[in-house]
């Protein structure tokens, strides 16, 4: 029986901010139908430079099972925002206080560093596999049954949003329109 696991929720921006809730859901009606113990897993990448599914960019592999309406819900916010952060690092040509920094290694409070200054850990890409797993029998235990379908990359920044901002939706797929950012 092919099996054909569908992504029926996920922001609807390519660029957002990490403090947004991340929420993707993700369902397969044959899946609940004709298997036992089912179950949706999610492999999670995160990486500084687009994402190729390299072991490194691995962060977790998290499973839920399946809702009444047979979809799987899953929200990667708080594991986003564990790789998204400032960084308080100066590099080379940054200047403290009209001083240029001697080493990439020199930290400051980065309100303090007034020139030059770069971080490394305020924007990283995110990208998610989805499998189904279950069993023919209700006594076996579950196997993947379905090929994987993948997630349209993200980019994840260091920001929030305030709850007055404007909340944009198309379908069921929603997001933060950054074109407004001020």
């Amino acid at each position: 029986m092919a099996v054909t696991i569908s992504i029926d929720q996920e922001p609807l921006y390519e660029l957002a901010p990490v403090g947004f809730p991340l929420i993707w859901v993700v369902s397969d009606a044959s899946v609940v139908a004709n298997y036992f113990n089912v179950s949706y897993a999610a492999e999670v990448y995160i990486s500084k430079v687009p994402v190729t599914f390299l072991s490194s960019e691995l962060v977790g592999t998290f499973k839920t099972t399946p809702n009444n309406a047979g979809s799987g819900i899953f929200d990667f916010s708080s594991i986003v925002e564990a790789y998204v952060k400032a960084d308080n690092l100066a590099y080379t040509q940054a200047q403290f206080k009209a001083n240029p920094v001697a080493t990439a290694t020199d930290t400051f409070p980065i309100h303090l560093i007034n020139k030059y200054s770069r971080n490394t850990n305020s924007i990283v890409y995110l990208k998610i596999k989805f499998v189904a797993y279950g069993a023919t029998l209700a006594n076996e235990a579950p196997v993947q049954i379905n090929d994987q379908d993948v997630s349209a990359e993200r980019q994840m920044f260091n920001a929030y949003i305030k709850e007055t901002d404007n909340i944009d939706s198309a379908l069921n797929y929603f997001g933060f329109n950054r074109g407004i950012i001020y």
